[in-house]
């Protein structure tokens, strides 16, 4: 991203943050992870496929391909071993007003009290702007002030989740610990405000390797469940992790609660890759488990690292 441009995200990310406090934005630019070495993460959920998580693989039933070039795993931690960063993405738009806010602030409370004490959750809520309603904290406490949130204004998604990642980029900061990042947002997928575009928004979910779940509540003009909107589901695909169209809104607490299970049955690897070439192009991910017979999931990919001024590009 230029210099310039990167400057005036971070200044119109001051504006959009309202609510409890500013945020203070860090780590704006440059790829996350990187001290030293240039190790790659990926959060990788595996089921069967009845969907049953599979909680007994070792690091060699795993392989990684780098644009389609096996790599040497070098990090493996089995799954439910880290702890969560979360961030609980809430709409508050004037499209929300009604019953659907009010079963969306009790699925997000639901999804809050899958957290243990050793995770740390956020909740935003957005319209044109986005606010932060309870701060990095133990999920109880976080829980508590949803209730307040209304609803009013138009829908400024993309900005909300370009604010998101900036949240857990401050507190993956300041956190001693090694976490699984997490961002759970429940829309329509329709942005009418947004001043960050989808493509500023999507390169930032890929940089940043946060996972986004996007549950969809598109509905037509007779209140029927329609098909997700291609961007919204494509943040979630691409990241890692899934798109829920949301048919049944009775079911919305069962939603929240499977993604909370899920987040905690993913594996987390790592690697360097074969050949480090800091050029900032993308790199397509895949991993397979091939002894099984098993659907795989995680990032579809990573932009290497840009060349550092004077260095030649490597």
């Amino acid at each position: 991203m230029p210099a310039s441009r990167c400057a005036g995200v971070v200044a119109l990310l001051s504006m959009l943050l309202s609510g409890a406090g500013a945020l203070t934005v860090l780590r704006a630019q440059g790829p996350p992870f990187r001290s030293g070495v240039d190790l790659v993460p990926l959060d990788v959920c595996v089921t069967d496929r009845d969907g049953r998580y599979l909680p007994s693989l070792t690091r060699d039933d795993f392989v990684i391909f780098e644009n389609r070039v096996p790599q040497a795993l070098t990090f493996f931690s089995a799954e439910g071993e880290l702890p969560l960063t979360a961030v609980v993405l809430i709409d508050r738009s004037s499209s929300m007003t009604g019953p659907s806010l009010e079963r969306a602030k009790t699925a997000a409370t639901t999804f809050l009290h899958t957290l243990t004490g050793a995770d740390h959750a956020s909740v935003l809520a957005f319209n044109e702007s986005t606010s932060r309603i309870a701060a990095f904290g133990v999920p109880d406490a976080s829980s508590r002030p949803v209730e307040s949130v209304r609803a009013h204004g138009q829908t400024a998604l993309f900005d909300a989740v370009l604010v998101a990642l900036r949240e857990i980029e401050v507190q993956r900061a300041h956190s001693l610990a090694t976490t699984r990042e997490a961002i759970v947002i429940m829309s329509d997928g329709e942005d009418s405000a947004s001043r960050n575009d989808f493509e500023e928004v999507h390169r930032e979910v890929q940089r940043t390797g946060v996972i986004v779940y996007s549950i969809s509540i598109r509905v037509d003009e007779h209140g029927r469940s329609e098909p997700p909107l291609h961007e919204f589901a494509q943040l979630a695909n691409d990241s890692g992790g899934r798109v829920i169209a949301l048919d049944d809104w009775t079911a919305l607490d069962a939603i929240y609660a499977d993604i909370g299970a899920e987040l905690r049955h993913m594996y987390r690897i790592a690697y360097v890759p074969r050949a480090v070439k800091n050029d900032g192009l993308w790199r397509a991910l895949a991993v397979r488990v091939p002894n099984y017979d098993v659907r795989v999931r995680t990032r579809a990919g990573y932009f290497a690292a840009r060349p550092v001024p004077g260095s030649g590009g490597q």
